[in-house]
């Protein structure tokens, strides 16, 4: 149930970016990228508490904060950045992660999964060479906290 539920929310995210691609082909510039700012804004507030140096995601350019936590068996977890376009990148990894259990997360099924979303939302967001190592840093950090909450 819960892989249906993500995996309807990430067919959203991918629809609606690819319609935002599609308007930059009839000349509205930009689109896509201002689609994309909004998705940052729908982040849940990040406490400024957490904001500690244990909780930095390495590999990212701009300055990230990831955090989680384990409640009635499912992950759920908390991002910010400094970056808006970074929140929006943000999103996208923990609305596919969060609400799964550890050990869904460790799972090569949902790996598969993940790289399979990746890729796809790697051809409708322009992603350089350091955006790709900071969504991997975000993502072994997902694994990290995962980890520990077996």
């Amino acid at each position: 149930m819960r892989l249906l539920k993500m995996k309807k929310e990430i067919e959203n995210i991918l629809n609606e970016l690819t319609e935002s691609k599609e308007l930059e082909n009839f000349g509205i510039d930009k689109a896509s990228l201002e689609k994309m700012i909004t998705y940052g804004k729908k982040l849940f507030p990040f406490p400024k508490d957490e904001k500690k140096e244990r909780n930095l995601v390495t590999k990212c350019m701009s300055t990230v904060y990831l955090i989680g936590n384990k409640k009635e068996g499912k992950m759920n977890y908390l991002a910010t950045s400094d970056s808006a376009f970074v929140k929006s990148e943000l999103y996208f990894i923990l609305t596919f992660f969060n609400e799964l259990a550890p050990e869904e997360i460790l799972s090569e099924n949902v790996k598969k999964e993940y790289n399979q979303f990746f890729s796809e939302l790697q051809k409708l967001v322009p992603m350089s060479m350091n955006r790709q190592q900071g969504f991997e840093g975000a993502y072994e950090r997902i694994i990290e906290i995962a980890k520990d909450n077996l």
